[in-house]
């Protein structure tokens, strides 16, 4: 007990000053906060057929400015590994993975690539984490095989503006070429009606003779 509170204040008041909590204030890490982008992993190729590596694709839904990713970071339970610098078009799409030379073999088209030591992708399920520049989280996909992507196939996201830890949010890539990287995906929904469904239109039950 110092001098002054012994000399200031009686007996019943020191004891009370003595007795009250320590409070202690924690810092939490900012992963957990999620961030404010129009940036989201709109398909991912985690079981293609050899030589085709595996990838994951970034889409920028805003209309009318570009992204720059420049130290934003992908993780899954493998390893996270940094963009050293690329920009995502307005409406554009980014492809990352471990071999664009390869990859750009397996699917020719004139789409971007950015070749990074991309985190394995596992065919038994896996969560991929796209962070930006301050660790903030901006998109979160906890895939499993059933939600599609298999067999050479990607997976792809059929809502952008659906979260992409919903599972009815994704399916296996119904392109004839397995997957569309660097394009829009073969699910994503036109006006409540899926571009490559199959709808009937008109029907005659009662024609006449």
């Amino acid at each position: 007990m110092c001098d002054i509170c012994t000399a200031v204040f009686p007996p019943f008041y020191r004891f009370v000053l003595v007795s009250l909590p320590i409070v202690v204030l924690y810092s939490y890490p900012r992963a957990s906060l999620r961030a404010q982008s129009h940036v989201e992993i709109n398909e991912v190729m985690y079981a293609p057929i050899s030589p085709e590596p595996e990838w994951i694709e970034l889409y920028n839904t805003d209309t009318s400015a570009p992204q720059d990713i420049t130290g934003w970071s992908v993780q899954s339970s493998s390893k996270s590994v940094a963009v050293s610098s690329a920009s995502i078009a307005a409406s554009g799409y980014l492809v990352l993975t471990k071999d664009s030379a390869a990859l750009r073999q397996s699917r020719p088209g004139d789409y971007t690539i950015v070749q990074l030591a991309l985190p394995s992708l596992r065919n038994s399920g896996d969560t991929i984490i796209l962070f930006d520049s301050t660790h903030a989280v901006v998109d979160s996909v906890p895939y499993q095989p059933a939600w599609g992507g298999n067999n050479g196939r990607s997976l792809e996201r059929r809502d952008a503006q659906a979260p992409g830890t919903n599972p009815g949010n994704w399916g296996s890539s119904a392109a004839s070429s397995g997957a569309t990287p660097g394009a829009r995906n073969s699910l994503v929904m036109v006006a409540g009606v899926p571009p490559l469904a199959i709808v009937v239109n008109e029907i005659m039950f009662a024609p006449v003779k």
